[in-house]
């Protein structure tokens, strides 16, 4: 059983063809009878993995297929063992483990939707991942069969109070663990297959008690989770799952923790000040950088000292700040909870602020929380997002530094289109969709300070692949008062990074105010569909996430 994160892409990473990374899994396979027919249907096969810092979304790894139906990835590894999905065009699919060395999936096109059993494995792991067929088989049976621990559980679970709620929670871990047994019982079971099966079945019950802590708003109560479940093998989406279920029960409590105690971690220690001003500032004079050293091994002695401290803080106002707000979060952290669990977290901090910062900080602040992270997994995990963020580095400046200052939506850069005006908003928008009139427009709400916004953003490359061209995404940016200069920048950083392909509007915030009549409801999160004619057919559409009423009602209009 899979459980999908997300549909969005979150990067498209083409396979080495050649050259291999240490730690990396080399998928050599073979789609029996491939025929031309297929061929023009998908000409290439993609597989899916996880990062532990990024939930709601999968790494997706394409390979093309040769013309003897072989294809081969190399495919770089954060944990020792990781859970893996291999899809192919949608007609085909399985759910695997891997780990470091050579495996290879084979499958007979012929049986593409006719066979029972579809692929099979060699290699590395290859027992484990012919024997998962087995088991899956057994657990939709177990579960058809046992509704209330199987497919019916969560019906009754929430309204348990918390003593029946941990009973039925080690009730259905047990069960699930029994069907494993009751496979052994008729053919010997790889050690690889049972770890996997317990370790998916063990997050989900942490899950499931996080999720019921958070709920009933329990945040005095720890959680009976061996925080240390974070960095061990293997990583599924069962752990990436309980990963964020954590994150968001942490933050929880340290929010109630502050709460009680305000002003307890505001301060910081002086020599970690002077260490951070060290480390972040590469033109201090010679005396300058002895001062500061003197401050990281002695403290403060001489009040003149401060005044000191502020003129070398005044130099890297803003990346000090940022890094002198992580170090108050680090020091809480580190009271609170487990040396695991903190390292994890302080990834977590930065993975939720990539949109506030630009590349440049990105970069700085991840190398000095790096430092933090001293767990393999965690550290290659976290290493992998940051070069994710700033790969597109080039594309996000050029975008930036664009000279477009027309009304008329112009092509940037290939697939962004950007519109800016300096006049009112419901005139500007008025031009914009007379220049799409015979399109079908979605329009898309949203802002960099909205979560519900900014998580819906992450299903539109999806929805891009799934639409006819003439459907066009017209983004308008949102703004308010309280919102500084950098926010344009930041915003079109965003776009880039998440593939928001299609025109953007960044509005100002009368701009804003303007179009409240026109776009009403006026909130980041709300989205609306104008047909071919230019009349809207519904100001309140369905959000991007709800892909299942959503297209059918754009493609229908685009017709």
């Amino acid at each position: 059983m899979r459980i999908r994160l997300s549909i969005l892409v979150l990067s498209i990473l083409f396979s080495y063809t050649a050259h291999s990374q240490t730690d990396s899994l080399i998928i050599n396979g073979k789609i029996i009878n491939l025929d031309g027919r297929l061929y023009r249907k998908s000409s290439f096969v993609t597989v899916a993995r996880n990062n532990i810092f990024q939930p709601n979304s999968e790494i997706i790894h394409q390979a093309p297929l040769q013309a003897d139906g072989s294809y081969r990835f190399a495919i770089p590894l954060n944990y020792v063992t990781e859970e893996f999905f291999l899809d192919y065009g949608g007609m085909a699919n399985a759910t695997f483990l891997g780990t470091k060395g050579e495996a290879r999936i084979t499958f007979n096109a012929d049986s593409i939707g006719k066979a029972k059993r579809l692929f099979y494995f060699s290699g590395v792991l290859a027992e484990a991942n012919n024997q998962y067929f087995s088991y899956l088989e057994a657990e939709k049976k177990a579960f058809d069969s046992n509704k209330r621990l199987g497919t019916d559980f969560f019906k009754t679970f929430w309204s348990n109070n918390q003593d029946q709620a941990q009973q039925e929670i080690v009730a259905r871990r047990d069960f699930r663990l029994e069907i494993l047994n009751n496979i052994s019982k008729n053919s010997p079971l790889d050690d690889h297959l049972r770890y996997w099966i317990t370790s998916k079945a063990t997050d989900e019950s942490q899950t499931i008690w996080l999720d019921y802590l958070i709920a009933n708003r329990l945040i005095d109560r720890y959680p009976t989770i061996n925080l240390n479940d974070l960095i061990a093998q293997p990583l599924t989406p069962d752990k990436v799952l309980l990963s964020e279920k954590f994150f968001h029960y942490a933050q929880f409590k340290l929010d109630e923790i502050k709460y009680a105690n305000p002003g307890k971690y505001e301060s910081l220690p002086v020599k970690t000040m002077a260490q951070l001003i060290l480390d972040n500032n590469s033109k201090l004079t010679d005396s300058e950088r002895l001062r500061l050293t003197q401050l990281t091994e002695e403290g403060l002695k001489d009040r003149n000292e401060i005044n000191f401290l502020n003129q070398m803080f005044a130099r890297n106002e803003v990346e000090l700040n940022m890094l002198f707000d992580f170090e108050r979060f680090n020091r809480m952290a580190t009271q609170e909870f487990s040396d695991a669990s903190v390292a994890f977290l302080l990834g977590k901090y930065l993975t939720k602020r990539f949109f506030t910062f630009d590349q440049k900080q990105i970069n700085t602040f991840g190398n000095h929380i790096q430092k933090h992270v001293s767990a393999l997994s965690l550290s290659k995990s976290l290493r992998e997002i940051i070069d994710l963020e700033v790969k597109d580095s080039v594309l996000v400046q050029e975008f930036i530094n664009s000279n477009a200052s027309r009304e008329t939506p112009t092509e940037v850069i290939p697939g962004y289109f950007l519109s800016t005006s300096t006049g009112r908003g419901s005139t500007w928008l008025k031009d914009i969709l007379k220049y799409y009139e015979g399109n079908t427009v979605y329009i898309v709400k949203w802002n960099l300070d909205d979560p519900g916004s900014l998580s819906n953003l992450e299903y539109m490359a999806f929805l891009r692949n799934s639409l006819p061209e003439n459907v066009v995404f017209l983004y308008i940016h949102l703004v308010d008062n309280d919102q500084n200069f950098r926010i344009n920048d930041l915003a079109k950083q965003f776009i880039i990074r998440h593939n928001l392909r299609g025109t953007h509007m960044l509005a100002t915030n009368n701009q804003t105010l303007d179009l409240l009549f026109k776009l009403n409801p006026l909130e980041s999160d709300t989205y609306a569909i104008i047909g071919p004619n230019g009349k809207f057919l519904d100001k309140n559409a369905p959000a991007p996430s709800d892909t299942e009423k959503l297209i059918p009602i754009l493609i229908n209009a685009s017709r």
